[in-house]
């Protein structure tokens, strides 16, 4: 069994439309029934009138026709941590979170039964991991690294 995850974890990272970054991966029984091919990783740090009020993590596929050109890029994977956020703890993605798709054929994953997000920063180069569990039993997890971009409403 960790054989097999090790295996679909590398493949997942050699794969076509892999960023090839070591740092950010993806990695789950999710692969089998949803494309997770995405080209770059965005960690954003939003906030509004100079407020924190979330992380986001997006895995982006830039790889689609002209949408990096339109904005309008496919998210395989989104997630959402609202604050507050501590570094270096295991922040719920239930009680105040979310793990989502942007699609354009509107896929998404089932409820999550249980899942977190930890960042070792909430600025500048930073990395982490998140895991989460669906209720189908289904699982996704990744890593990730990255510069944080600032954006204020």
């Amino acid at each position: 069994m960790i054989r097999s995850a090790l295996l679909l974890s590398l493949s997942l990272c050699l794969a076509p439309g892999c960023n090839g970054s070591d740092c950010n991966k993806l990695a789950g029984a999710v692969v089998t029934s949803f494309n997770l091919d995405f080209s770059r990783v965005a960690i954003t740090k939003q906030l509004n009138g100079g407020t924190f009020t979330a992380m986001i993590l997006e895995y982006i596929n830039e790889n689609v026709g002209d949408c990096a050109k339109e904005k309008k890029c496919p998210i395989p994977v989104k997630v959402v941590a609202n604050a507050p956020v501590e570094p270096n703890t295991e922040h719920d993605l239930i009680k105040k979170g979310a793990l989502l798709r942007v699609m354009p054929d509107m896929s998404q994953f089932q409820n999550l039964d249980k899942g977190f997000i930890k960042f070792d920063g909430l600025g500048g180069d930073i990395d982490g991991e998140f895991y989460g569990t669906f209720i189908d039993g289904s699982t996704i997890n990744g890593d990730f690294c990255g510069g944080v971009i600032e954006v204020n409403n």
